[in-house]
Formats: C-alpha cells, sequence, structure tokens
C-alpha cells in the first residue's frame, strides 16, 4: 500500500497549499471547541484528522489506556489507507504510555532490535516513520497521539511541540466536566465513557460500511456529518445509525 508524500512532497509549496492548516491554526480551533463543550468522541475525531491534514502524515491515532487494563484503546484515528490498529496501541506506543517519554521512531527502516518487528509490520502497510506523544493531564499519563508517516519523519523542529501539544488536548477533553472544570475525580469516568463511546461509533462506522458500501474514512466521515447536521453528539448519532441499520 502507497500513501501520500509525507509533510512537503517535492514539486510542493507548502506556503500556497491552502487544505494544508497550519499548526497555530489547528491548537486554536481545538482548543475553541474544548472551550465551547463539544462531546469528546466528536473532538477527538477533529484532533486525528486536523493533526494529519496539518504534517501531512499518512496517520494519526488516539490511544488512551483502558483504565486499568493491560491493554490501550484505540479511540479515534484519521489515515489515508488501511492501518491495522496495532501499529497504533502496541510495542513504541505502549511504552510512551507506561513512561510518559515520546519514541521516536522516525526511519523505520533502521529501527532499533527491540522494535524490529513492529518496524517490519509497519513498513508492510508503507509507513517508514512513527513518534509517539504521551497525553498527560496533572503529571499522569492517560493516553498517546500516534502519528505515522510514509517516509522517515521530516518535520521541522516544531511540530514535536504541536504534537505533544495536541497529545495534552486530547487528555484534557476527556478530564473537564460540562461545566469546564478539571475535576480529576471525575477524569476516570469520562475517559471509560469515552471509551465505550468510541466502541459504539466503531460499530456504527462497521454497519455504514457493509450497508452503503464504502470504505472506512468515507463511512466515517459520513457519520460525523450526519451527527453535526443533527446537532447530537457523535455517540449518540452511532447508536441510531445502529438501530436504524442493523
Amino acid at each position: 500500500m502507497t500513501f501520500p508524500p509525507t509533510f512537503d512532497p517535492p514539486d510542493t509549496d507548502p506556503v500556497g497549499d491552502t487544505d494544508v492548516p497550519s499548526p497555530v491554526v489547528v491548537l486554536a480551533e481545538l482548543t475553541g471547541h474544548l472551550a465551547a463543550g463539544v462531546d469528546a468522541p466528536y473532538l477527538l475525531h477533529l484532533l486525528a484528522t486536523r493533526t494529519r491534514e496539518a504534517l501531512r502524515a499518512a496517520a494519526v491515532s488516539v490511544v488512551f489506556d483502558g483504565s486499568g487494563s493491560a491493554d490501550l484503546d484505540l479511540v479515534a484515528a484519521a489515515s489515508t489507507g488501511l492501518l491495522d490498529r496495532a501499529l497504533s496501541v502496541g510495542g513504541p506506543v505502549a511504552m510512551c504510555v507506561r513512561t510518559g517519554a515520546a519514541v521516536l521512531l522516525d526511519d523505520l527502516e533502521n529501527a532499533p532490535g527491540r522494535w524490529q518487528d513492529h518496524a517490519r509490520d509497519a513498513r508492510a502497510v508503507g509507513i517508514g516513520g512513527m513518534r509517539a506523544y504521551p497525553a498527560r493531564i496533572a503529571n499522569r499519563v492517560i493516553g498517546a497521539v500516534v502519528v505515522h508517516t510514509s517516509g522517515p519523519w521530516r518535520a521541522p523542529g516544531h511540530a514535536a511541540a504541536f504534537v505533544q501539544a495536541v497529545a495534552d488536548l486530547a487528555a484534557l477533553a476527556v478530564s473537564v466536566d460540562t461545566e469546564g472544570d478539571v475535576r480529576l475525580s471525575v477524569e476516570a469516568t469520562r475517559r471509560q465513557q469515552v471509551l465505550e463511546d468510541a466502541a459504539v461509533i466503531d460499530q456504527a462506522i462497521g454497519v455504514l460500511v457493509e450497508t452503503h458500501g464504502l470504505d472506512i474514512g468515507p463511512a466515517t466521515d459520513l457519520l460525523v456529518t450526519a451527527a453535526r447536521r443533527s446537532r447530537t453528539s457523535l455517540a449518540d448519532r452511532a447508536r441510531a445509525v445502529i438501530d436504524a441499520l442493523s
């Protein structure tokens, strides 16, 4: 599988490319939605999508620690093609969440020995580089934002700070109550609700794929658009789709 070129492809003028949002615009957009109280699953979907666009990456995923579970949960993803979920939750990503440190595998052709199997699987689907940044709230790591690139990581230096800021916004999105106050006592409950909503959203996307003959990306966009038009949360719209089409 071949993904589009990463970041600044040859013969492309990044300044003149109006389809690529700047990191500043993306952060402002996400912060505005967070302040407005947009439901967390939609915000996380938007976060993955806009971050992938800003970095011209092959895929961006948001994962959370499953409330003490040994496994990580993929709660949002934006990709230019099919990407094995295991690449977003295993190996280097698990280490990022466990240690709270970013894991940088900028060139999977030359990955360290401990990541050789992971690198081989990633290269098999057209991935050339990856980075995972911890999602932090009050000095605790609750997940990560993962960026996969089609070639080796070639982003400018400020991209690292941008993705880390995005990861922390992801953590904040599931740690804020409906009045906008950060309350760690409700963070675990909110995170569990996001995980449950993500499972429902995945199921609804699967239903749309089967009933309309769509790929995962267009099916996701269809669900998100329907939710915004009906002014309902992404999870509630997903439940309505499941009830109507199952």
